[in-house]
């Protein structure tokens, strides 16, 4: 199993490192990745690419920034 894969499924990661984390509407991203992807959303450290929206990782292992909501379920 690799790393980010659970019980088998890779997942998608959600930065909640100290600058995503803090970004306004954080928790409203985390739960419209959740609900946008059939994969499991784990929560992750940082990613490195600080500002402008909330880190996301998906399987394939591209990284997107996302600032809302909405940009979420847009996007995924």
């Amino acid at each position: 199993m690799a790393f980010g894969d659970i019980g088998g499924r890779r997942a998608v990661k959600v930065c909640c490192g100290p600058r995503c984390g803090a970004e306004p509407g954080h928790r409203a991203v985390y739960r419209a990745v959740e609900s946008a992807v059939s994969e499991p959303v784990v929560p992750t450290l940082c990613q490195g690419l600080c500002g402008y929206g909330v880190t996301v990782v998906l399987p394939d292992g591209d990284k997107r920034k996302i600032r809302d909501a909405r940009e979420a379920r847009d996007i995924l």
